[in-house]
């Protein structure tokens, strides 16, 4: 975060391989942690996979938000849009962690754990596309050029601070 001010890799390439390995790496561990939910019936493994999930979706949408990573202008939004989608990637990781972290483990039948592992999956799915949705509609500017602005860098503080709980 105190870097936050600094210009940030303009490399789209960069970011299509780091977005990759990102989304690849957290999808294996929201794998991992769905099943480790459906054996165990523990909250936390739910919220955790749920976090991992989100973060594969949020990295697929930065790469397809960023300028010149698939397309010349983004998908979906403009200029702003990647900014507010890495905030949302970052913020959303951590208050799913922090989440996580809060909730008491529950058991449950195997048949009412793969219910709500897809109920959760699902409500992720639609979570992240919201976000992605209403992060093309902002009109704030989290962006200066290739800087966050001071409100990009509080929300980046945020998630630092839930991060530091949830540790």
């Amino acid at each position: 975060v105190p870097w936050a001010r600094e210009a940030g890799s303009g490399d789209s390439h960069i970011v299509v391989v780091y977005g990759l390995a990102v989304a690849i790496a957290d999808l294996c561990t929201a794998l991992m942690l769905g099943a480790l939910y459906r054996d165990t019936g523990r909250t936390a493994h739910l919220l955790l996979c749920c976090a991992y999930f989100y973060g594969a979706l949020m990295a697929v949408a930065h790469i397809t938000t960023f300028p010149g990573a698939l397309y010349e202008q983004p998908l979906v939004g403009d200029r702003q849009t990647v900014g507010w989608l890495y905030l949302a990637w970052r913020l959303g990781s951590a208050s799913l962690f922090f989440a996580a972290l809060l909730v008491a483990a529950r058991e449950g039948s195997q048949n009412a754990r793969a219910r709500r592992l897809l109920v959760a999956i699902a409500l992720t799915l639609a979570g992240s596309a919201g976000i992605v949705a209403l992060a093309a509609q902002v009109r704030l500017e989290g962006l200066t050029g290739d800087r966050f602005t001071e409100l990009g860098t509080t929300v980046q503080w945020v998630a630092v601070f839930l991060h530091a709980a949830a540790f």
